[in-house]
């Protein structure tokens, strides 16, 4: 792929299944995973406003779960989300962020 500027960038995707998740500091988690009615979603090392974000396969935005100040749980409802994968994603200030896929199943 061209990145515009006559470069060639060359990027590589995988997909893991993660229980928690790691970057810049944030620490992700969401339990259980599988997730049947609900599920708590998990953060540490939070320092700046994040946003805490639902998407499906597809990378369409599900949920926006709200934004967070500090470390902490925050509650997933997935009683009305169709089984399948998602990933939750968590957003910093600046540009850090770090996702997990979870799956729900019925």
């Amino acid at each position: 792929m061209d990145d515009g500027d006559g470069e060639r960038v060359v990027e590589r995707q995988q997909t893991v299944k993660l229980t928690s998740a790691t970057t810049g500091g944030l620490r992700l988690s969401v339990a259980p995973n599988p997730v049947r009615a609900t599920a708590t979603i998990t953060l540490s090392g939070v320092t700046a406003s994040s946003t805490v974000e639902l998407y499906d396969e597809a990378g369409r935005l599900v949920r926006d779960l709200g934004v967070v100040t500090t470390s902490g749980t925050i509650a997933l409802d997935a009683s009305d989300l169709a089984s399948g994968s998602y990933t939750v994603r968590v957003r910093a200030a600046g540009s850090s962020s770090v996702v997990e896929r979870i799956t729900v199943a019925r």
